[in-house]
């Protein structure tokens, strides 16, 4: 099975659909976006998360290792994106 490699961090400008779909998430079933802002978050992708954020992702929820998204993004070295979010 091949390993599918995260997209270059300057890949997601502010509202980018085409960086969003770069996830590879078909976002169809409920908490699908929401699931994928905290991985945008994880990841570092703040475009992807913004354009994730307008389709309705809850910023507050609690994902894996008990992070919020914020807090997946501090703990993956994007403190600038975790202050973000918390201020949503």
């Amino acid at each position: 099975m091949a390993t599918k490699e995260a997209p270059p961090a300057d890949v997601a400008a502010p509202g980018d659909r085409e960086a969003t779909a770069a996830l590879g998430l078909p976002l169809v079933a409920e908490g699908d976006v929401t699931e994928a802002f905290w991985a945008a978050c994880h990841g570092g992708q703040r475009g992807a998360a913004e354009d994730l954020l307008t389709r309705g992702a809850d910023p507050r929820w609690v994902g894996w290792d008990s992070l919020t998204p914020a807090g997946a993004a501090r703990r993956s070295g994007f403190p600038e994106l975790a202050t973000w979010v918390e201020g949503l």
